[in-house]
């Protein structure tokens, strides 16, 4: 009759238990949830990511009206919580990336919560809009605000050039 012999045991396992792994999830989620909220909720990190995303939605709202050869405009809302891109008939557009409206709201945002736009300054009108060739018909500026801290963001008629007043890093406007 054969015998079946067992491979003699070289040392010691490697690898991590179930218990292991498990242990260091845990941790991993404590420590992020005391890390995150803390990194956000410094105000400069806060105020700068939102007037980044605004800058971001100015030159997007500017090359989608060029590209699209059509009016749009981006609508602050009256109450400071945030902007909407819309047609020249006011009616919200869809997100560019798909998922919905294209727009921002501060309130519903955690990242963004207790931002505001505190002053619109576009002329007579709380927009900025943007013809079918994408140059803004109106200049103007835009102040952000998230506890005593403020950014102002300066739009150029015409060209729609944006400059920044207050952020701690800069931010290089190249038309794109």
């Amino acid at each position: 009759m054969l015998s079946i012999k067992k491979a003699p045991h070289k040392g010691p396992k490697k690898g991590f238990t179930i218990l292991e792994l498990m242990i260091w999830l845990v941790l991993m989620s404590v420590v992020a949830s005391f890390a995150i909220p803390a990194f956000f909720d410094r105000a400069e990190v806060t105020l700068d990511n939102a007037c980044t995303l605004l800058l971001e939605d100015l030159r997007g709202t500017q090359n989608r009206a060029a590209y699209n050869r059509a009016t749009y405009c981006l609508d602050f809302r009256e109450d400071g919580d945030g902007y909407a891109v819309t047609d020249r008939a006011g009616h919200v557009i869809s997100h560019p990336l798909g998922g919905g409206d294209y727009e921002r709201r501060y309130s519903s945002d955690a990242v963004f919560m207790g931002v505001s736009i505190s002053h619109v300054n576009f002329g007579d009108d709380p927009r900025i809009e943007y013809d079918s060739q994408g140059f803004a018909v109106n200049g103007g500026a835009v102040e952000i605000s998230f506890r005593d801290r403020k950014r102002v963001i300066l739009v150029e008629p015409g060209t729609g050039m944006l400059e920044v007043h207050g952020m701690d890093q800069d931010w290089l406007d190249d038309g794109r």
